[in-house]
């Protein structure tokens, strides 16, 4: 008895969440594919699940291959966008 969803399931999750990643090789290679506009790679310093002090090491390994615009995409311009700090508010 329910009504048919007016788009996508996919398109609900693209407009409702956000995706965060420390270590996903494989998820970088992908998420152009997915959609790059909620995700957002970060360390985790300074909880245990960081991988400091060899963050550099393994984001150089992980993005690897990947373009300029994706990479920034994933490590400033989304996380800018969720946390509110290019100052639009």
């Amino acid at each position: 008895g329910l009504e048919p969803l007016a788009r996508s399931p996919s398109a609900y999750l693209r407009a409702n969440t956000w995706w965060g990643f420390i270590s996903d090789p494989f998820g970088v290679r992908v998420c152009a594919e997915l959609g790059i506009d909620n995700v957002m790679w970060g360390s985790d310093f300074p909880h245990s699940a960081s991988n400091w002090p060899h963050s550099r090491e393994l984001f150089d390994r992980m993005f690897g291959g990947v373009s300029d615009d994706v990479r920034t995409k994933l490590v400033h311009d989304n996380v800018v966008r969720f946390f509110h700090l290019d100052g639009d508010r």
